[in-house]
């Protein structure tokens, strides 16, 4: 989980296939980003509501020996 950098948002990531992001006001799911498998990791942007996450891709398989392939990828989370 990391929050954001006035720490109005929470992003959290699991072995759940999606990262959410909850207003810490009031509690409320904000936005949720759909993943293709697990998340290790998310950090924000630090001036920026930008957020950045890696995992692992259950959906692209690079060869026998490697079951799943790494993934990072970069999202804006739309302004309320």
């Amino acid at each position: 989980m990391r929050f954001n950098k006035d720490g109005a948002y929470l992003a959290t990531a699991s072995d759940k296939p999606w990262i959410s992001i909850y207003d810490v006001n009031d509690g409320k799911l904000v936005q949720r980003f759909n993943t293709s498998g697990v998340q290790y990791s998310v950090a924000w942007h630090p001036k920026k509501n930008i957020l950045a996450f890696a995992g692992e891709d259950k959906q692209e398989k690079s060869s026998k020996n490697d079951p799943y392939d790494g993934y990072f990828r970069v999202v804006g989370l739309s302004e309320k």
